[in-house]
Protein backbone atom coordinates (compact mmCIF):
# COMPACT_ATOMS: atom_id res chain seq x y z
CA UNK A 1 0.00 0.00 0.00
CA UNK A 2 2.73 2.55 1.06
CA UNK A 3 5.78 3.24 -0.92
CA UNK A 4 8.62 1.71 1.51
CA UNK A 5 9.15 -1.43 -0.97
CA UNK A 6 10.36 1.53 -3.34
CA UNK A 7 14.09 2.09 -2.07
CA UNK A 8 16.15 1.96 -4.77
CA UNK A 9 17.23 5.33 -5.52
CA UNK A 10 15.17 8.89 -4.91
CA UNK A 11 13.23 11.78 -6.33
CA UNK A 12 13.91 15.33 -4.84
CA UNK A 13 12.03 18.62 -4.59
CA UNK A 14 14.25 21.69 -3.92
CA UNK A 15 13.15 24.95 -2.93
CA UNK A 16 14.68 28.04 -1.55
CA UNK A 17 13.02 30.93 -0.50
CA UNK A 18 13.96 30.67 2.91
CA UNK A 19 17.55 30.87 4.89
CA UNK A 20 18.62 27.31 5.90
CA UNK A 21 17.66 23.94 4.13
CA UNK A 22 15.63 21.16 5.28
CA UNK A 23 14.85 17.87 3.67
CA UNK A 24 11.75 15.54 3.58
CA UNK A 25 11.43 12.25 3.01
CA UNK A 26 8.36 11.60 0.64
CA UNK A 27 7.79 7.61 2.04
CA UNK A 28 4.42 7.15 0.41
CA UNK A 29 3.12 6.77 -3.35
CA UNK A 30 -0.16 7.47 -2.03
CA UNK A 31 -2.11 10.34 -2.93
CA UNK A 32 -3.24 12.34 0.94
CA UNK A 33 -2.77 15.22 2.14
CA UNK A 34 -3.78 14.74 5.89
CA UNK A 35 -2.39 16.34 8.84
CA UNK A 36 -0.32 12.92 9.58
CA UNK A 37 0.94 13.46 6.32
CA UNK A 38 1.90 16.86 6.59
CA UNK A 39 3.29 16.18 10.40
CA UNK A 40 5.26 13.49 8.96
CA UNK A 41 7.07 15.67 5.99
CA UNK A 42 7.45 18.41 8.66
CA UNK A 43 9.83 15.81 10.56
CA UNK A 44 12.18 15.68 7.24
CA UNK A 45 12.47 11.74 7.85
CA UNK A 46 10.26 8.76 7.68
CA UNK A 47 8.54 7.96 11.16
CA UNK A 48 7.20 4.37 11.93
CA UNK A 49 3.19 4.77 10.78
CA UNK A 50 3.96 8.01 9.66
CA UNK A 51 3.83 8.79 5.74
CA UNK A 52 4.74 11.96 3.54
CA UNK A 53 3.20 12.02 0.47
CA UNK A 54 3.98 14.44 -2.80
CA UNK A 55 0.87 15.97 -2.32
CA UNK A 56 1.07 17.11 1.44
CA UNK A 57 5.08 17.93 0.84
CA UNK A 58 4.09 20.78 -2.30
CA UNK A 59 1.34 22.27 -0.18
CA UNK A 60 4.14 23.04 2.51
CA UNK A 61 6.98 24.01 0.02
CA UNK A 62 3.55 26.38 -1.25
CA UNK A 63 3.14 28.15 2.40
CA UNK A 64 7.03 29.48 1.34
CA UNK A 65 8.54 26.83 4.00
CA UNK A 66 12.06 25.67 2.41
CA UNK A 67 12.52 22.03 1.94
CA UNK A 68 14.03 19.78 -0.05
CA UNK A 69 11.95 16.89 -0.89
CA UNK A 70 13.32 13.40 -1.53
CA UNK A 71 10.54 10.35 -2.77
CA UNK A 72 11.69 6.95 -2.49
CA UNK A 73 11.40 5.97 -6.17
CA UNK A 74 8.60 4.45 -7.08
CA UNK A 75 5.47 4.49 -9.38
CA UNK A 76 2.90 7.76 -7.90
CA UNK A 77 -0.68 7.71 -8.56
CA UNK A 78 -2.43 11.39 -8.34
CA UNK A 79 -6.01 10.56 -8.11
CA UNK A 80 -7.07 13.49 -5.78
CA UNK A 81 -6.70 16.18 -8.73
CA UNK A 82 -3.78 18.60 -10.12
CA UNK A 83 -1.87 19.47 -7.46
CA UNK A 84 -1.77 23.34 -7.62
CA UNK A 85 1.59 24.97 -7.72
CA UNK A 86 1.19 28.64 -6.27
CA UNK A 87 5.43 28.73 -5.10
CA UNK A 88 7.87 30.90 -6.31
CA UNK A 89 10.01 28.19 -7.44
CA UNK A 90 9.86 24.08 -6.76
CA UNK A 91 12.16 21.54 -8.69
CA UNK A 92 10.75 17.80 -8.47
CA UNK A 93 13.79 15.69 -9.64
CA UNK A 94 13.58 12.28 -9.85
CA UNK A 95 16.65 10.88 -11.22
CA UNK A 96 17.30 8.86 -8.17
CA UNK A 97 20.66 6.60 -8.97
CA UNK A 98 20.47 7.31 -12.74
CA UNK A 99 19.43 3.57 -13.80
CA UNK A 100 15.66 3.90 -13.33
CA UNK A 101 12.83 6.32 -14.03
CA UNK A 102 10.56 7.69 -11.06
CA UNK A 103 6.82 7.72 -13.04
CA UNK A 104 4.12 9.90 -12.17
CA UNK A 105 1.04 8.48 -13.47
CA UNK A 106 -3.21 10.11 -13.09
CA UNK A 107 -4.94 7.15 -14.71
CA UNK A 108 -6.28 9.25 -16.97
CA UNK A 109 -8.53 11.01 -14.51
CA UNK A 110 -6.73 14.22 -13.44
CA UNK A 111 -3.74 16.37 -14.68
CA UNK A 112 -0.54 16.04 -12.45
CA UNK A 113 -0.10 19.96 -11.74
CA UNK A 114 -1.63 23.27 -12.42
CA UNK A 115 0.99 26.36 -12.04
CA UNK A 116 -0.89 29.09 -11.01
CA UNK A 117 0.38 32.94 -12.37
CA UNK A 118 3.86 34.03 -10.55
CA UNK A 119 5.06 30.10 -9.52
CA UNK A 120 7.40 28.02 -11.55
CA UNK A 121 7.91 24.29 -11.73
CA UNK A 122 10.64 22.87 -12.71
CA UNK A 123 10.02 18.64 -13.34
CA UNK A 124 13.08 16.74 -14.40
CA UNK A 125 14.05 12.87 -14.42
CA UNK A 126 10.30 12.44 -14.83
CA UNK A 127 8.10 9.61 -16.31
CA UNK A 128 4.64 11.24 -16.28
CA UNK A 129 1.58 9.15 -18.17
CA UNK A 130 -1.68 8.82 -18.41
CA UNK A 131 -2.28 12.34 -17.21
CA UNK A 132 -4.66 15.08 -18.14
CA UNK A 133 -3.18 18.12 -19.71
CA UNK A 134 -0.12 20.03 -17.95
CA UNK A 135 -1.78 23.45 -17.15
CA UNK A 136 0.83 26.12 -17.00
CA UNK A 137 -0.26 30.03 -16.29
CA UNK A 138 2.91 31.00 -14.57
CA UNK A 139 6.46 29.05 -15.53
CA UNK A 140 7.00 25.26 -16.20
CA UNK A 141 10.42 23.28 -17.29
CA UNK A 142 10.32 20.30 -18.46
CA UNK A 143 14.10 18.44 -18.85
CA UNK A 144 14.85 14.83 -19.34
CA UNK A 145 10.71 14.30 -18.98
CA UNK A 146 9.49 11.75 -20.51
CA UNK A 147 5.42 12.70 -21.10
CA UNK A 148 3.65 9.95 -22.68
CA UNK A 149 -0.09 10.43 -23.99
CA UNK A 150 -2.40 7.19 -25.50
CA UNK A 151 -3.88 7.47 -28.79
CA UNK A 152 -7.35 6.35 -27.54
CA UNK A 153 -7.53 9.01 -25.08
CA UNK A 154 -8.80 12.77 -26.06
CA UNK A 155 -6.52 15.11 -24.30
CA UNK A 156 -3.03 17.60 -25.01
CA UNK A 157 -0.17 17.22 -23.04
CA UNK A 158 0.08 20.85 -22.34
CA UNK A 159 -2.12 24.25 -21.73
CA UNK A 160 0.52 26.91 -22.20
CA UNK A 161 -0.59 30.42 -21.37
CA UNK A 162 2.65 31.49 -19.15
CA UNK A 163 6.47 30.50 -20.02
CA UNK A 164 7.01 26.82 -21.10
CA UNK A 165 10.37 25.13 -21.50
CA UNK A 166 10.94 21.21 -22.75
CA UNK A 167 14.86 20.68 -22.74
CA UNK A 168 16.14 17.23 -23.65
CA UNK A 169 12.75 15.72 -23.23
CA UNK A 170 9.93 13.52 -25.63
CA UNK A 171 6.70 14.31 -26.14
CA UNK A 172 4.52 10.55 -27.58
CA UNK A 173 1.39 10.26 -28.38
CA UNK A 174 -0.76 12.27 -27.62
CA UNK A 175 -4.39 13.12 -29.46
CA UNK A 176 -6.13 16.39 -28.72
CA UNK A 177 -9.73 16.79 -30.12
CA UNK A 178 -9.02 20.47 -30.20
CA UNK A 179 -5.82 21.75 -31.25
CA UNK A 180 -2.09 21.13 -30.77
CA UNK A 181 -1.75 17.49 -29.14
CA UNK A 182 1.44 18.03 -27.61
CA UNK A 183 1.22 21.84 -26.49
CA UNK A 184 -1.79 23.91 -27.15
CA UNK A 185 -0.10 27.81 -26.72
CA UNK A 186 -2.88 30.81 -25.82
CA UNK A 187 -2.64 34.13 -24.08
CA UNK A 188 0.46 35.12 -25.42
CA UNK A 189 2.21 32.25 -23.60
CA UNK A 190 6.00 31.46 -24.38
CA UNK A 191 7.28 28.03 -25.68
CA UNK A 192 10.86 27.08 -25.82
CA UNK A 193 11.77 23.78 -27.30
CA UNK A 194 15.76 22.32 -27.42
CA UNK A 195 16.96 18.88 -27.60
CA UNK A 196 14.14 16.93 -27.52
CA UNK A 197 11.97 14.91 -29.83
CA UNK A 198 7.82 15.49 -30.27
CA UNK A 199 6.29 12.28 -32.25
CA UNK A 200 3.54 10.58 -32.60
CA UNK A 201 0.79 13.47 -31.38
CA UNK A 202 -2.52 14.05 -33.34
CA UNK A 203 -4.77 17.44 -33.44
CA UNK A 204 -7.17 18.44 -36.02
CA UNK A 205 -5.06 20.88 -36.46
CA UNK A 206 -1.02 21.88 -34.95
CA UNK A 207 -1.16 17.95 -34.84
CA UNK A 208 1.97 18.21 -32.05
CA UNK A 209 1.75 22.02 -31.95
CA UNK A 210 -0.78 24.90 -32.14
CA UNK A 211 0.15 28.14 -30.93
CA UNK A 212 -2.70 31.17 -30.99
CA UNK A 213 -0.68 33.75 -30.44
CA UNK A 214 3.13 34.33 -28.36
CA UNK A 215 5.93 33.31 -29.38
CA UNK A 216 7.86 29.68 -30.47
CA UNK A 217 11.27 28.96 -30.68
CA UNK A 218 12.55 25.57 -30.98
CA UNK A 219 16.18 24.81 -31.76
CA UNK A 220 17.94 21.63 -32.20
CA UNK A 221 14.68 19.09 -31.90
CA UNK A 222 13.05 16.11 -34.12
CA UNK A 223 9.71 16.46 -35.02
CA UNK A 224 8.24 13.15 -36.66
CA UNK A 225 5.09 11.22 -37.61
CA UNK A 226 3.07 13.64 -35.78
CA UNK A 227 -0.62 14.30 -38.02
CA UNK A 228 -2.96 17.19 -38.71
CA UNK A 229 -6.15 14.83 -38.91
CA UNK A 230 -8.54 17.50 -40.17
CA UNK A 231 -6.65 20.25 -41.38
CA UNK A 232 -3.64 22.12 -41.44
CA UNK A 233 -0.26 21.83 -39.81
CA UNK A 234 1.22 18.08 -39.48
CA UNK A 235 3.54 19.01 -37.00
CA UNK A 236 2.90 22.74 -36.19
CA UNK A 237 -0.01 25.19 -36.67
CA UNK A 238 0.36 29.01 -36.15
CA UNK A 239 -1.61 32.14 -36.35
CA UNK A 240 -2.09 35.04 -34.81
CA UNK A 241 0.57 37.13 -34.05
CA UNK A 242 2.87 33.98 -33.06
CA UNK A 243 6.80 34.52 -33.74
CA UNK A 244 8.24 31.85 -34.81
CA UNK A 245 12.03 30.74 -34.67
CA UNK A 246 13.06 27.22 -36.47
CA UNK A 247 16.94 25.94 -35.51
CA UNK A 248 18.48 22.96 -36.72
CA UNK A 249 15.14 21.10 -36.34
CA UNK A 250 14.28 17.77 -38.39
CA UNK A 251 10.85 17.44 -39.36
CA UNK A 252 10.18 14.55 -41.11
CA UNK A 253 6.88 11.94 -41.83
CA UNK A 254 4.13 14.31 -40.68
CA UNK A 255 1.20 14.37 -42.27
CA UNK A 256 -1.63 17.12 -42.48
CA UNK A 257 -5.27 16.33 -44.58
CA UNK A 258 -5.08 19.67 -45.63
CA UNK A 259 -2.26 22.06 -46.13
CA UNK A 260 0.89 22.24 -44.45
CA UNK A 261 2.36 19.04 -44.13
CA UNK A 262 4.94 20.04 -41.58
CA UNK A 263 4.22 23.39 -40.59
CA UNK A 264 1.21 25.70 -41.82
CA UNK A 265 1.02 29.34 -41.05
CA UNK A 266 -1.79 31.48 -40.90
CA UNK A 267 -0.92 34.69 -38.46
CA UNK A 268 0.08 37.59 -39.54
CA UNK A 269 3.56 37.81 -37.30
CA UNK A 270 7.24 36.99 -38.52
CA UNK A 271 8.93 33.53 -39.07
CA UNK A 272 12.44 32.34 -39.12
CA UNK A 273 13.94 29.23 -40.39
CA UNK A 274 17.55 28.24 -40.21
CA UNK A 275 19.03 24.99 -41.11
CA UNK A 276 16.08 22.92 -40.67
CA UNK A 277 15.38 20.13 -42.78
CA UNK A 278 12.19 18.85 -44.24
CA UNK A 279 11.00 14.96 -45.40
CA UNK A 280 8.95 12.93 -46.13
CA UNK A 281 6.31 15.24 -45.13
CA UNK A 282 2.52 15.47 -46.66
CA UNK A 283 0.00 17.61 -47.24
CA UNK A 284 -2.81 14.51 -48.24
CA UNK A 285 -5.38 17.10 -49.57
CA UNK A 286 -3.81 20.33 -49.89
CA UNK A 287 -1.32 22.42 -50.70
CA UNK A 288 2.45 22.94 -48.73
CA UNK A 289 3.92 19.31 -48.50
CA UNK A 290 6.34 20.83 -45.72
CA UNK A 291 5.23 24.30 -45.46
CA UNK A 292 2.17 26.37 -45.85
CA UNK A 293 2.66 30.40 -45.42
CA UNK A 294 -0.65 32.26 -45.65
CA UNK A 295 0.95 35.32 -43.86
CA UNK A 296 3.81 37.04 -42.53
CA UNK A 297 7.49 37.90 -43.35
CA UNK A 298 9.44 34.48 -43.14
CA UNK A 299 13.05 33.91 -43.90
CA UNK A 300 14.30 30.68 -44.59
CA UNK A 301 18.16 29.99 -44.93
CA UNK A 302 20.12 26.72 -45.60
CA UNK A 303 16.91 24.09 -45.54
CA UNK A 304 16.67 21.26 -47.15
CA UNK A 305 13.40 20.11 -48.81
CA UNK A 306 13.22 16.96 -49.82
CA UNK A 307 10.72 14.08 -50.93
CA UNK A 308 7.69 15.78 -49.50
CA UNK A 309 4.17 15.63 -51.62
CA UNK A 310 1.12 17.93 -51.90
CA UNK A 311 -1.74 16.56 -53.44
CA UNK A 312 -2.47 20.09 -54.80
CA UNK A 313 0.36 22.75 -55.21
CA UNK A 314 3.74 23.40 -53.89
CA UNK A 315 5.29 19.98 -53.20
CA UNK A 316 7.78 21.34 -50.80
CA UNK A 317 7.07 25.20 -49.97
CA UNK A 318 3.05 26.89 -50.62
CA UNK A 319 3.29 30.38 -49.68
CA UNK A 320 0.35 32.89 -50.47
CA UNK A 321 -0.21 36.32 -51.78
CA UNK A 322 1.44 39.19 -50.18
CA UNK A 323 0.36 41.29 -47.75
CA UNK A 324 1.47 44.77 -46.72
CA UNK A 325 4.47 43.95 -48.34
CA UNK A 326 5.27 41.32 -46.46
CA UNK A 327 7.32 38.56 -48.24
CA UNK A 328 9.15 34.84 -47.63
CA UNK A 329 12.67 34.67 -48.39
CA UNK A 330 14.26 31.76 -49.43
CA UNK A 331 18.43 31.80 -49.11
CA UNK A 332 20.94 28.98 -49.77
CA UNK A 333 18.30 26.27 -49.71
CA UNK A 334 17.99 23.00 -51.66
CA UNK A 335 14.99 21.86 -53.13
CA UNK A 336 14.71 18.92 -54.92
CA UNK A 337 12.87 15.35 -55.05
CA UNK A 338 9.15 17.01 -54.20
CA UNK A 339 6.09 16.50 -55.55
CA UNK A 340 2.79 18.11 -56.32
CA UNK A 341 -0.07 17.29 -57.86
CA UNK A 342 -0.96 20.11 -59.44
CA UNK A 343 1.29 22.90 -59.80
CA UNK A 344 4.74 23.50 -58.29
CA UNK A 345 6.38 20.31 -57.43
CA UNK A 346 8.90 21.98 -55.32
CA UNK A 347 7.55 25.80 -54.76
CA UNK A 348 4.03 27.59 -55.63
CA UNK A 349 4.27 30.78 -54.64
CA UNK A 350 1.92 33.72 -56.96
CA UNK A 351 3.93 36.58 -55.99
CA UNK A 352 5.23 35.71 -52.42
CA UNK A 353 8.24 34.34 -52.62
CA UNK A 354 12.28 35.79 -53.28
CA UNK A 355 14.64 33.37 -53.89
CA UNK A 356 18.38 33.36 -54.17
CA UNK A 357 21.46 30.76 -54.17
CA UNK A 358 19.19 27.86 -53.77
CA UNK A 359 18.60 24.78 -56.35
CA UNK A 360 15.14 23.92 -57.27
CA UNK A 361 15.33 20.58 -59.67
CA UNK A 362 14.30 17.48 -59.76
CA UNK A 363 10.63 18.03 -58.44
CA UNK A 364 7.99 16.82 -60.20
CA UNK A 365 3.97 17.91 -60.99
CA UNK A 366 1.20 17.75 -62.70
CA UNK A 367 2.29 21.17 -64.06
CA UNK A 368 5.51 23.52 -63.65
CA UNK A 369 7.55 20.69 -62.22
CA UNK A 370 10.04 23.08 -60.01
CA UNK A 371 8.45 26.41 -59.55
CA UNK A 372 4.57 28.03 -59.51
CA UNK A 373 3.52 31.08 -61.19
CA UNK A 374 5.61 33.95 -60.45
CA UNK A 375 8.52 33.42 -57.94
CA UNK A 376 10.73 35.79 -57.61
CA UNK A 377 14.05 34.90 -58.23
CA UNK A 378 16.91 37.38 -56.81
CA UNK A 379 19.71 35.71 -58.47
CA UNK A 380 22.52 32.55 -58.24
CA UNK A 381 19.77 29.74 -58.10
CA UNK A 382 19.77 26.33 -60.26
CA UNK A 383 16.03 25.91 -61.73
CA UNK A 384 15.83 22.35 -63.46
CA UNK A 385 13.10 22.92 -64.90
CA UNK A 386 12.19 27.08 -65.22
CA UNK A 387 8.92 26.59 -66.01
CA UNK A 388 6.68 29.25 -63.78
CA UNK A 389 10.70 30.90 -62.35
CA UNK A 390 10.92 34.24 -63.13
CA UNK A 391 14.82 33.76 -63.33
CA UNK A 392 17.86 36.24 -63.17
CA UNK A 393 20.81 36.53 -65.82
CA UNK A 394 22.76 35.23 -62.92
CA UNK A 395 20.66 31.80 -62.79
CA UNK A 396 21.16 28.43 -64.35
CA UNK A 397 18.03 27.31 -66.05
CA UNK A 398 16.93 23.82 -67.95
CA UNK A 399 13.74 23.24 -69.69
CA UNK A 400 11.41 20.60 -69.37
CA UNK A 401 12.59 18.44 -72.36
CA UNK A 402 16.40 19.21 -70.95
CA UNK A 403 15.99 19.69 -67.40
CA UNK A 404 19.32 21.60 -65.97
CA UNK A 405 21.54 18.98 -63.78
CA UNK A 406 21.96 20.39 -60.44
CA UNK A 407 24.77 18.18 -59.65
CA UNK A 408 23.98 16.47 -56.70
CA UNK A 409 23.95 12.98 -54.86
CA UNK A 410 20.99 11.16 -53.31
CA UNK A 411 19.85 11.58 -49.86
CA UNK A 412 22.62 11.39 -46.87
CA UNK A 413 21.59 11.24 -43.32
CA UNK A 414 23.67 13.39 -41.47
CA UNK A 415 24.09 13.62 -37.03
CA UNK A 416 24.81 16.95 -35.85
CA UNK A 417 25.56 15.29 -32.27
CA UNK A 418 28.01 13.14 -34.31
CA UNK A 419 29.88 15.80 -35.84
CA UNK A 420 29.41 18.60 -33.46
CA UNK A 421 29.37 16.77 -30.30
CA UNK A 422 26.29 15.68 -27.92
CA UNK A 423 25.85 18.03 -25.17
CA UNK A 424 22.57 16.46 -24.28
CA UNK A 425 22.17 13.84 -21.33
CA UNK A 426 20.18 11.08 -22.37
CA UNK A 427 18.08 9.87 -19.53
CA UNK A 428 14.68 8.28 -21.00
CA UNK A 429 14.97 7.51 -24.43
CA UNK A 430 18.17 8.95 -26.77
CA UNK A 431 17.48 12.32 -27.85
CA UNK A 432 18.54 12.41 -31.76
CA UNK A 433 18.03 15.18 -34.30
CA UNK A 434 19.28 13.23 -37.23
CA UNK A 435 18.56 15.40 -40.97
CA UNK A 436 18.80 13.90 -44.23
CA UNK A 437 20.57 16.34 -47.02
CA UNK A 438 21.70 16.32 -50.21
CA UNK A 439 25.50 16.63 -50.90
CA UNK A 440 27.56 18.32 -53.96
CA UNK A 441 29.00 15.73 -56.02
CA UNK A 442 32.98 17.51 -57.03
CA UNK A 443 34.54 18.47 -58.78
CA UNK A 444 31.83 19.28 -61.59
CA UNK A 445 28.72 20.38 -60.00
CA UNK A 446 27.06 23.44 -60.82
CA UNK A 447 26.63 24.32 -57.13
CA UNK A 448 29.78 24.97 -56.33
CA UNK A 449 31.35 28.67 -55.86
CA UNK A 450 28.38 29.80 -57.45
CA UNK A 451 26.82 31.62 -54.55
CA UNK A 452 27.01 35.04 -53.87
CA UNK A 453 26.59 37.62 -50.98
CA UNK A 454 27.57 34.43 -48.21
CA UNK A 455 26.06 33.41 -45.19
CA UNK A 456 28.65 32.17 -42.83
CA UNK A 457 27.69 28.62 -42.30
CA UNK A 458 25.37 25.76 -43.96
CA UNK A 459 23.02 24.18 -42.64
CA UNK A 460 25.80 21.78 -40.85
CA UNK A 461 27.20 24.50 -39.15
CA UNK A 462 30.46 24.21 -42.08
CA UNK A 463 31.73 27.91 -42.39
CA UNK A 464 31.50 29.20 -45.70
CA UNK A 465 33.22 32.25 -46.87
CA UNK A 466 33.14 35.21 -44.54
CA UNK A 467 29.80 36.48 -44.91
CA UNK A 468 28.82 38.97 -47.45
CA UNK A 469 31.70 38.04 -49.99
CA UNK A 470 31.05 35.61 -53.25
CA UNK A 471 31.87 32.19 -54.29
CA UNK A 472 30.28 30.11 -51.65
CA UNK A 473 28.42 27.01 -52.74
CA UNK A 474 24.96 27.45 -53.78
CA UNK A 475 22.10 25.58 -51.93
CA UNK A 476 22.14 24.48 -48.57
CA UNK A 477 25.66 22.00 -47.92
CA UNK A 478 29.05 23.89 -48.37
CA UNK A 479 31.69 21.29 -49.76
CA UNK A 480 34.16 23.37 -51.72
CA UNK A 481 37.61 23.48 -49.95
CA UNK A 482 38.41 27.57 -49.42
Amino acid sequence: MYALRYVFGSLLLAMATLPGHATIVVNSVEDANTDSNRIACQKGVPHLNKFCTLRAAVTLVNKGVDFRLTLLRGEYEIEAGPIPISAKRITIDGKGDGQRETTLSCGFESAAFTVQSGARLVLRHLRIEECQPLVNDGGLELILVFLKGDLLKLRNAIWNSGDLLVDQSTIVGFNSDIEGGAILNKNEGKVTITHSRITGNTAPFGGAISSRSGTLAIDSSYFESNAAFAASGGAISTRGNTITTIRDVSFRGNRATKNGGAFASSGSADGTFERVSFFSNAALAGSGGALSLFNGSHEITNATFGENDAAYDGGAIWAGPPINNQWVSVQFSTVVDNHAGKLGGGIHAPAKLRIGNSVVARNTAGGNPDCGPDLHSVGNNIFGVIDGCLDETSDLTGTASAPFNPGLGTKIEYDPAAVHGASVEQFFDPVTNKMALYEPLPPSSPVLGGGVTCVSEDQRKVSRLPATESGCDIGAIEIKKK
